[in-house]
């Protein structure tokens, strides 16, 4: 939720301190101080719930335009949306078109190989959220 590079490790006895160095837990401790301040002042929860609304926004965003594009987005309300394409349609070959254009997509065979999923593609809801990716997508599924 912060940031890649604000990883902290902690130990709660002190005798585990070692044990926490050896095993990659070596970490700045002001971060560490960061960390602990925003947890017990309650900064780090306001800023999850702000997160999570923006991405609840984004997401009924981007299920608006898959929607009107034909397609049905039954799993939804996280970082991702699952879409089921409009029949006819296969989710490797808009991939590949969409990577022409310089636009990537994740079809569902990359997360099973199980046929059913060929019409399916998963959409990162924070980069869909975004009137290129709407526009550029919008052109696969109409020149398919």
């Amino acid at each position: 939720m912060l940031s890649a590079n604000t990883r902290v490790s902690y130990v709660l006895a002190a005798d585990l301190g070692h044990l926490k160095l050896m095993c990659g837990g070596g970490t700045s401790e002001l971060l560490e101080q960061l960390l602990c301040r925003m947890l017990t002042e309650g900064s780090y929860e306001k800023h999850r719930k702000r997160i999570a609304d923006r991405l609840l926004e984004s997401g009924g965003r981007v299920a608006q335009w898959l929607e009107r594009l034909g397609c049905v987005a039954p799993f939804s309300g996280g970082m991702f949306i699952w879409a089921q394409l409009p029949e006819g349609e296969d989710a490797e070959i808009l991939a590949r078109k969409g990577m022409v254009q310089g636009l990537l997509l994740a079809p569902g065979s990359l997360f099973s190989r199980h046929q059913r999923f060929a019409r399916f593609m998963r959409f990162n809801v924070a980069y869909s959220d975004d009137p290129h990716v709407e526009q550029a997508f919008s052109a696969l599924i109409r020149n398919a």
